[in-house]
Order: C-alpha cells, then structure tokens, then sequence
C-alpha cells in the first residue's frame, strides 16, 4: 500500500465527491478526514497537523487558492493537491506558486481516480525525503559542532587529513604541542610539517601508500613516535590514527599526545628504580651493622670488629671481596684481607674530623664493570658505607661516653642523695637510679605510686597529665619508706627518640635545706622578737619617764607640804626622820610661803592625772603583748579591725619615723572566721614592708619628708577587703610576679631575708582561703589589696597550720579588746609625746626649793627645769 497511515484532510463541498475520495484514498491506507469548506478546514488545522491536503478550488465560503494562502501564511505548506471542475490558468501558475504539487480536474472518464492517489504518493514521498535530508542535515549540524567542541576544549592534538595527504583541521591543542597556528599548518603535508627530517621519506611514502589503499602500518594501533615542533625541538608523541570512510573532504583523522611529561617520569621512575636496587644492597648492609650494634653492649671497638665482616656481603662478588677499616692506629680486617690493584677506598670522617679509611679490595681479576672492577653503585655505596660507620663509630663512642657519664651521674646522685626516675603518662616507672633500688627494689612493671608508697592511685601533687613538654614542675614530699625525708621533686616533660612523652623527676634531699631553713627562720623570729622589744621599750619608755620624773616631783611636793604642816603646827608629821635628813636638817628648811602651798595644790593633781596616763598607756602596750601571744590554731570569730588597730600600736616604732598611717576601717566591717595570731602577722609583714620602701624612696630622693601609709577596710559582696597603700618606691614590673616567692628580696644583705610577703600569702590562701594581690608603678607606690571570705569555704578545716605558725615570729597574736573605729579616717602621726607641763614654778631670786642633790637653781629656766626632772 502506499499509504502508511499518513493523516489527509480533504476539503470538499460536494458530498458525493467526498465519498469517492475518502473511498479511494482510504484504499490507499492513508486517514481522511473532511471538511466542507474552507473555515472548517481551517479549524481543524488549528487542532491537528495533516500530512498531505486535497483542496477543491471551488468552496462556498472562499475559493481553495485563499485557503491555501492562509495555510502558507501560518506555516510551510504540506503537500497539497487541488481539485477543480475547469481548469484555469492563472489559478494553476497562482497556486503552484504557493507549493501545490498538482492542479487536478474532475471528470468522469476515470482518470481523476487513477491520478490522484499517484499525485499525492508523489507529493508525500518528496516532503518524506525532504523531511530527511533536513533532520541529516540537522544530525550533520549537531556532529560537526560536537567534534567542534571536542577538538577546541581536547587535550590531545586533533589533525585531520584530506585526500590529497594535506592538513584539513588542526584544532588549539596541535597549536600548543607543536607551536604553528591553524592558518600555518591547515594545506600542508603532514610528513613535511611534523616529521623530522631523518624520516620523512618514510612519513611521505607511507602517507601515499594509504590514500591510495587505504591500509597503513599505523591505522588502529597506538605509536610512541618522534615528532618536531615549529622552534626545532623533537618531542615524544604518541600516534593513533584512524580513516574516515566515505567522506569526501576528509580521509584520516589522527590523535596525537605530548608524551615529553610521561617520559620524565618514566625516566626518574627508572632512575629510582635503580636507584632503589642500590639503596636495598646498601639497607641490607647498614641493618646487620646496625642490627649488631643493637646487641653489642661491649667497647666500641669489638663492634667494629664484627661490622668489617658484613661489609664484604654488600658487593658484587662477596666471595672474592675482602675489606679493612683504618682509623687512627687501629686497623680493622677481614681474615682475608689481603691489599691489592684491584682496590677502592672511601674517606671516613668523625665528628666532622678525617679519621681514617674504608677500603675493598678483590683478590683476584675480575670482569671489567662501568669503572673497572667496581660498579658505579658500588662506588657509591662504599662511600655511603664510609659515611654511615662515621656516625656509627660517633654514636658508639658517645655511647660508651654515656655509660661512664651515666656510672657518674649515678655516683653523684648517690652520694648526694638525690633520686632520679622517669615515668610515662600512664606513670609506669621506664628507669630508677641504682640507689633508689638498693632501698625500694625492682621497678619493673610497676607505677610509680605504688614502687615509692604502696598506694593504688596516684599522688594528689601529681603533675602527670597536666605537665606539657618543656614545661618544669617543682613540689615537695615525703618518702615513707626512709622516715618520711622531705624531697623536693623537680618534674619536666621531654621526648625520647621514638618521641614519646616521658616525665623525668629529680628528688632532692631538703634533710640539710629545711634544717638550715629552721635556723633562719629562727633566727628571723629571734630578730623580729628583738625588733619588736626594742619598739615596745621605746614606747613603754616615754611614758615611765614622765610618770617617774611626776613621782620625784610628788615626793619632793610631799616634804614641802609636810614641813609646812609641821611648822604650822597643824598636823603632826606624818613621817620621821631618816637617818640621812636629822630633825635638825628639816627645821633649817625654809619654810613654804602661801603661794608654793597655792601651787603644789594645782600642779598635785595634774602629775597625778598624768602618771595615770601614763600607766594606762603602758596598761594598753602589755594588752596588746597579752593578746599577740600566740593562741590555739582554731579558727574563731575575728574582728579584722581590732587585728588591724593592735598590730598597728605594737609596730608603731618600726613606721612613725618615716611615714603618717591614715586609717580609714569600715565600722559596719562583719566577722571574718580565722586565726587572729595569723591575721596579725600579715597586718605586720605589709606595714613593715609599706615602711621599708617609704624609707628606701627616702634615702633615693634624699628627701626626709615623711611618707603616708594608708590603711582601709572594707565589705565588698561575700569577702572582707583589706588596703595597705604607701607612698614609696614601688616594685618594678619584673619583680611583681616573684614578691610572693620564698627568700626574694630587692634589699642589701642584712637588710631584707625575702619571708615576709612568703609568710602573709601563705595565711591568707592557704590558712584563709582568700586571695592577696599587689598594684604597683615604680614610683608611685603600692597597694597591697587582701580578701578574705566573710563565710569559709565548704571544705577549709576547721584547724588550720599554715606556714606562718611554723616560721613567722610568734608574739603577734591578735586577741585585742573590742575598739570600734570611727566612721571618719583616723590619722596616726609618729611624733613622740608632750612632757608634762612644768611642776615646780621659779623660785624667788637667791632661794632654791630643794637642796642637796636636787637642788635646781632658780637660774635654769622654768622648761629647762622640767626637762632635767624628766630626765
């Protein structure tokens, strides 16, 4: 059939005409689908597409040929035959202008029956081919810009050839291998192009064999060839060549591929290749020198022994080789060593010093190598050899150097009675001095924990786990086993050869250190007692003076006054008298007058009132000694400003000649729960050090005006706030963080022992729980800030024995009567105290009050007189 399913829309008014079409085209095997006229028609175009049209020129709506028109308007126009009762010329010329295939009459003679399914069969065949040759032009399209985009974004050179063996395409990566652009190489021989210049003769008849067979030695295989580029240089390329059939432009395509990178790196993995040959003959050498050297523990010359035997093995005829080391006057050698032509030689170095030789030696002639009688890799190995024994004889006798170090060191710990011992993380013990075994025994297998205090877990100072590398780690202990000696451990972190992280500790015996510590802190203790003797007889001092200087003037007014009871006759004389003032001597006394009775009866009272001054000031000193004494070492409810107000009168000497104390304490201050001995001796170490460095900035700016020292407290949240300030020198910013270490000082020998800052931190962090800290600028002074916790840690004990009991001086111990400061800051001021005012008044010219002894004349001045009575 010819039809093959092919949809037509008929386009006829007359009824009977449209049977016989539909009848005959439907024969045919084509779908018929018919309209009446020519709006019909174009509807159904609108919803459906049609193969072929079989249109009537005559419609009763509009003729076919408009139609037709609207069709070819809209879109191409499908193959399309139209019907007609009478033909027309200038419709027919119209229309098969616009595409139509035929112009068809109707008749009744048969033929329009034969002609039409032929007519249209034609017509659709033609659109049948030209809808083909558009999609394989399309597919062409689509092809040749997909070998276009291959050959501009391909790494390989693509190169096409034409018929005539001349260049056809040359795509950007043939431009990058070879350096000639597209316009250069497009229309030249390829053989004369690329070839060098040795084969083209062979390239050209090759390339003629194949245009005109069609067979080549190339086609279908990969070729690693020479190729030449535009500047000259022959490059490794790599060829694959394929024809192109029936194609009348091209005839071969060829893929080609710089190889240049590739054969580097086959070359460098040819030399390591042989390179790595001779790096096994040399391992294998070097390991049964080292491998010797790892169970040789003997001097250094039987290993070298041992070695010059194995190196023989490393060497093309081992049988027949020989080998001697010379160094220095020692001779190492095989027992067949035997020196003969046949012989190579390599310098030996130590220590960067030439010290001797490695020589190889064959006993007899032997086959011709690259360089005689040796190899190349030979040579090269006897000199790798030569090197390596260098190091092995530096590191042997390092080796043997350790050891009698190590018997050394091991002398030396032991007779100092210092421990070494090395740990790993998991604290397993790697190494122990002789002499902690000779008093602990095997350490092997054992933690450290449990090899020196027969604990199951480790020790709470333990820095394991928490030390770095390099970092040094120091604390004190005991050992149990030998009477609890103190040590001080010294721990730092390093890392073996393997490069693990071990921990090596140090144990250095305190027995001599902590004895000579308790000397000097006695001896500090005994100088502070003496210090603060020598202020409270000072203080003590000037008010016995002027109560004793009261008492004379009292016994002295007593006589007067009883004489002149007993002249008067008023009373009778209340005492006798003594054997060195007769009756005789009282009755040549004058007699007082009215205006010394006037006298003796105002000033009486006021030497009275000033004695008791006087004993209550000496009362007040004794309390303050009383309560400084030092207490049981329980915590109890202390009054921080009563500690702060008695340390300050019991050190008054030590700070009244250099500097004003301020003080400015918070009068609502709560109770803090502590150790009142403790609390005042840090109130003392930060006044005595508050002073020292007003006297130090003194003596630098030789200046004598006295500095200030302020002394404040406060309640800041859940801690008590004590402020110690000065005016002095103040402390450099390198030594702020070592003022609180044991024994640092800035002071002249003698001057300053570097405990007293020690003494205070370690009451208050460690027998407190509160912190101390210090601002300073050199210069401008300091400020000593220490806070305490107003409630105690959860965990303090309840008894406490800090390092203050045990070293401080121990009459500052603060059990003082309750003193509520004033609100307003009190100023302190070191000046000494007034004498009393005058007791005896001028006597007449030419008379004296007393005689004997204390005879004052009436020429000394009435404050001179006092001042001798005090005196």
């Amino acid at each position: 059939m010819a039809g093959m399913g092919e949809k037509i829309l008929l386009v006829e008014d007359d009824p009977e005409m449209v049977r016989l079409v539909v009848h005959l085209l439907e024969a045919e095997g084509y779908v018929v689908q018919s309209a009446p006229d020519a709006q019909s028609a174009w509807k159904l175009c609108q919803t459906d597409v049609y193969d072929g049209l079989v249109v009537d020129y005559r419609l009763p709506d509009q003729n076919g040929l408009e139609l037709l028109r609207r069709f070819a308007d809209r879109q191409s126009l499908p193959p399309t035959i139209m019907l007609t009762g009478v033909k027309q010329e200038e419709v027919e010329i119209a229309a098969i202008q616009l595409g139509v295939e035929t112009f068809l009459p109707k008749d009744s003679a048969g033929l329009f029956r034969r002609l039409l399914p032929i007519y249209l069969e034609r017509a659709l065949k033609r659109a049948r081919i030209e809808k083909e040759k558009q999609q394989t032009e399309t597919e062409l399209r689509a092809h040749w810009q997909m070998f276009h985009a291959i050959s501009e974004t391909a790494l390989d050179a693509i190169i096409v050839m034409d018929h005539q063996g001349r260049i056809a395409h040359w795509n950007p990566a043939a431009e990058r291998i070879f350096g000639y652009r597209a316009e250069e190489a497009i229309g030249q021989d390829v053989h004369r192009l690329l070839a060098p210049p040795e084969h083209q003769a062979q390239a050209a008849q090759g390339v003629a064999h194949f245009l005109k067979t069609g067979q080549g030695p190339v086609l279908g295989k990969i070729l690693e060839l020479e190729a030449l580029r535009k500047d000259g240089v022959r490059i490794p390329i790599e060829l694959s060549v394929a024809e192109i059939p029936k194609s009348p432009c091209c005839r071969a395509a060829a893929i080609v591929r710089d190889i240049s990178a590739r054969k580097r790196a086959e070359a460098e993995l040819q030399h390591r290749t042989e390179e790595l040959a001779f790096r096994l003959k040399e391992l294998h050498c070097l390991f049964s020198i080292y491998r010797l050297l790892e169970e040789t523990e003997g001097p250094w010359e039987e290993t070298l022994g041992k070695a010059i035997r194995l190196i023989p093995l490393a060497w093309q005829y081992p049988e027949t080789a020989c080998a001697r080391i010379v160094l220095q006057n020692q001779v190492f050698a095989t027992d067949n060593f035997q020196e003969t032509p046949w012989k190579l030689a390599a310098p030996i170095w130590v220590a960067d010093q030439l010290a001797g030789a490695l020589e190889i030696c064959y006993l007899r002639p032997l086959p011709e190598a690259d360089l005689g009688p040796f190899l190349k890799e030979e040579k090269g190995l006897l000199e790798l050899v030569a090197n390596h024994l260098g190091h092995i004889i530096e590191h042997l006798q390092a080796q043997q150097q350790i050891r009698d170090l190590k018997r050394q060191i091991e002398f030396v710990l032991q007779a100092t009675r210092t421990g070494l011992f090395i740990t790993d993380l998991e604290r397993n013990l790697l190494y122990v001095d002789p002499g902690i075994q000779q008093i602990y025994g095997d350490p092997r297998g054992r933690k450290c924990y449990e090899y020196f205090t027969n604990s199951h877990t480790h020790c709470a100072v333990c820095p394991v786990g928490n030390i770095v590398e390099g970092q040094v780690v120091q604390y004190e202990a005991t050992l149990p086993k030998e009477g609890h000696r103190p040590v001080q451990i010294i721990s730092t972190a390093f890392r073996d050869e393997k490069g693990r992280l071990l921990i090596a500790n140090v144990g250095m015996d305190l027995t001599e250190r902590k004895r000579m510590e308790a000397a000097l802190l006695q001896s500090q203790k005994l100088e502070a007692i003496g210090r603060l003797a020598a202020g409270i007889a000072h203080e003590i001092n000037t008010p016995a003076q002027y109560i004793r200087s009261n008492l004379h003037f009292l016994q002295e007014a007593f006589e007067a006054l009883r004489k002149a009871l007993a002249y008067s006759g008023q009373q009778r004389p209340v005492s006798t008298p003594t054997p060195s003032q007769p009756p005789s001597e009282l009755q040549q006394l004058p007699t007082p007058n009215g205006e010394d009775l006037d006298y003796l009866c105002e000033e009486i009272p006021k030497a009275i009132e000033q004695s008791i001054k006087g004993v209550e000031e000496i009362a007040a000193i004794v309390r303050a000694i009383r309560s400084t004494q030092p207490a049981a070492t329980q915590k109890e409810q202390v009054d921080l400003n009563e500690v702060i107000q008695s340390t300050l009168t019991l050190c008054r000497n030590e700070w009244k000649q250099v500097a004003e104390l301020v003080t400015d304490l918070d009068p609502q201050l709560p109770l803090i729960l502590g150790v009142p001995h403790d609390l005042h001796q840090v109130v003392f170490h930060l006044v005595i050090n508050a002073a020292q460095a007003i006297q130090e900035a003194q003596q630098q700016k030789k200046d004598s005006t006295k500095g200030t020292i302020i002394v404040s407290t406060r309640q800041k949240g859940a801690w008590v706030e004590m402020q110690i300030a000065d005016t002095g020198i103040g402390i450099p910013p390198e030594n702020l963080p070592k003022i609180f270490e044991p024994f640092f000082t800035t002071r002249p020998v003698g001057q300053g022992k570097g405990q007293g800052l020690t003494i205070a931190r370690s009451i208050v962090v460690d027998g407190h729980g509160g912190t101390i800290e210090v601002e300073s600028q050199p210069g401008q002074g300091a400020t000593f800030v220490v806070r305490l916790p107003v409630q105690p840690p959860a965990e303090a004990p309840a008894a406490v024995t800090s390092l203050a009991l045990q070293s401080a001086f121990q009459p500052l111990h603060a059990d003082m009567p309750a003193q509520k400061p004033s609100k307003k800051p009190e100023t302190i001021v070191s000046k000494p105290l007034d004498p009393p005012a005058p007791l005896l008044p001028l006597a007449p010219p030419g008379e004296d009050y007393f005689s004997g002894s204390e005879l004052l004349p009436n020429s000394v001045p009435q404050d001179a007189k006092t001042r001798l009575l005090l005196e």
